[in-house]
């Protein structure tokens, strides 16, 4: 499978260029541009009070002392404001060159970095989940000789950084890594496109058939051309008792320290079992009926993982209602097994990133390691083109390894 430039254009968020040896993303405009005027007009309209350039009723005008401040408070809206409206930034990445020209512009101010891609070694997509405070994306970069990492864009859908990702690999020659899954997968130059069952019968690999576990928390149907894979809803463990019994914890502190002193408070009989009615309802009644819903929907949990020679389907259930997600068969790139170190990886690297730069480097802080044996196993991911499956997390290792032999059994059975 050759690199040919597409005849429509690159796909997003690479921009149309009429040289074919150019590789273009520009941010910043647009949309961003509309978002940051109203906070850019904003902070100009506060700086500009002190000096009375917008004339104002003296009752509406600040004090002395007020006006000595209001540049300040207006200096942040006009910084968020004006780099949404006029900042402008992008790469160009220039094959013809080796180059690779990462540049930013607010007016007359501009700044450009420039990296020699003959030390380029591969290109890399990956997932970052996000956090309260940034949304999930699939950051696309390159990896240079030295390990260092240039990124070049990040897409907030699968897909597009699919796409991209497949799209630079192929614009440089160079092998794609996905960790997309949790999972490493390396893409040698001109195959970044291969399908699971066409890498598997072209390296001629089998797949090992891995024992049943002892005591599956699974029940697998084997039928001609179509294997299903169900998890049972769990049963009432330690953590429901542990849910039930802080909740009772917590009302009996509410009835006998707070409830009994509706009625005591010297207000007609009506209105004590008005607001007492309402405060049980609250921090009584509520809770435990929040409780008992929980530990319903807990127990009725199930997934179903069906696979066909024409479609891999999961068909999930929280209680309430099913979810179904579906891959063709024929799209499965990617299948990956999370088992507890990567998890365990996982958690540690998001510990790092949530302290910061000055953790760089560190090593993982103990408390995380002790935390290492409560983290849930990973599950199986299977991903195509376009979207990811994921099944069985918090399933025991053993089980896992032994459905992903079975999935990947099931896909090249065709």
């Amino acid at each position: 499978m050759t690199y040919r430039r597409d005849p429509v254009g690159p796909p997003a968020p690479f921009t149309r260029s009429r040289d074919p040896e150019l590789l273009e993303v520009r941010s910043g405009g647009g949309c961003a541009s509309i978002f940051g005027l109203p906070f850019l007009l904003a902070g100009l309209f506060i700086m500009q009070i002190p000096l009375g350039l917008v004339p104002m009723d003296d009752s509406n005008s600040p004090g002395e002392i007020m006006k000595l401040f209001l540049p300040l408070f207006g200096l942040p809206f006009v910084i968020i404001g004006g780099g949404l409206f006029l900042g402008r930034k992008g790469i160009l990445i220039d094959r013809r060159r080796r180059r690779l020209t990462a540049w930013k512009r607010v007016l007359w101010w501009s700044r450009r970095k420039e990296h020699d891609l003959a030390r380029a070694y591969e290109v890399t997509v990956s997932h970052s989940p996000g956090d309260s405070d940034t949304s999930e994306t699939y950051p696309v970069r390159i990896r240079m000789k030295d390990g260092s990492l240039v990124e070049v864009a990040a897409p907030g859908a699968l897909a597009e950084a699919l796409a991209a990702s497949r799209h630079l690999a192929g614009f440089l020659a160079l092998p794609l890594e996905d960790s997309t899954t949790g999972v490493k997968q390396r893409f040698e130059p001109g195959r970044t496109e291969e399908k699971f069952r066409e890498r598997a019968r072209r390296a001629g690999t089998a797949v090992t058939p891995f024992p049943e576990p002892v005591f599956p928390q699974t029940r697998v149907s084997r039928s001609p051309g179509r294997v299903e894979i169900e998890t049972l809803p769990p049963a009432l463990g330690l953590k429901h008792y542990l849910v039930m019994a802080f909740t009772l914890v917590f009302v009996s502190i509410a009835g006998f320290l707070f409830l009994p002193g509706f009625f005591e408070i010297p207000w007609p009989r009506p209105w004590a079992l008005l607001f007492g009615g309402g405060f049980s309802l609250l921090f009584i009644f509520g809770p435990i009926a929040q409780a008992l819903n929980y530990i319903r929907r807990q127990t009725r949990e199930w997934s179903r993982l069906t696979i066909t020679p024409e479609t891999v389907r999961l068909t999930r259930s929280d209680g309430k209602k099913e979810h179904v997600e579906e891959i063709p068969s024929d799209d499965v790139e990617v299948v990956a097994l999370v088992g507890k170190a990567r998890t365990v990886a996982e958690a540690e690297q998001s510990a790092r990133d949530m302290m910061g730069t000055k953790a760089a480097g560190q090593p993982t802080p103990d408390w995380v390691k002790r935390l290492g044996p409560l983290i849930p196993t990973g599950g199986i991911r299977i991903r195509g083109s376009r979207r990811m499956i994921e099944f069985g997390a918090g399933l025991p290792a053993q089980e896992l390894a032994y459905l992903e032999s079975l999935v990947e059994q099931a896909l090249l059975e065709r």
